[in-house]
């Protein structure tokens, strides 16, 4: 006698249900205070982030409401599912821009992340190498006459036979 009725749900799946979403539930509400934390103090992307994080989370609430009262169809299960997993990665992606430390520079440097130095910024008459960074030339409206581009490679030659 411990089988549903017709459409009902059977006790582990109303407790997987409620397992996965307090689980989801805690991750989000986590990211938006780190979020909100960190984008108010450093980033203000992070901060549109955890806005549009919070949107989704409210839209999966509600089709998870829809889904369970059984008022629209059951398609829209792997709808979930797929806002589910946008959600954790969303989330995912804003703990790891937290994480980073950051630009640690003073007076104005700018930070280079790919040997984690910092670096004076060239003054406004002069051109910045895209690679090196370092400066050179009087010619800004014109920088490639004082950082040569390689020419570039002949188009191939098609023979018709």
């Amino acid at each position: 006698m411990d089988q549903p009725f017709f459409d009902e749900e059977t006790k582990a799946h109303k407790f997987l249900f409620w397992v996965t979403s307090i689980c989801v539930s805690l991750f989000v509400l986590a990211v938006v205070v780190v979020g909100v934390i960190f984008g108010i103090i450093a980033h203000w992307q992070l901060f549109m982030a955890v806005c549009l994080i919070c949107v989704a989370y409210a839209v999966t609430f509600i089709l998870v409401r829809w889904w369970r009262r059984r008022d629209i169809d059951p398609k829209v299960k792997f709808l979930i599912y797929m806002l589910i997993v946008v959600l954790l990665l969303s989330g995912i992606s804003i703990l790891v821009s937290t994480s980073y430390p950051g630009d640690q520079c003073a007076n104005g440097q700018i930070y280079r992340r790919t040997d984690n130095k910092c670096f004076t910024p060239c003054a406004s008459d002069q051109c910045m190498h895209p690679v090196t960074f370092e400066c050179r030339g009087h010619t800004f409206p014109n920088c490639s006459d004082v950082f040569p581009q390689p020419p570039p490679k002949p188009a191939p030659e098609f023979a018709l036979l």
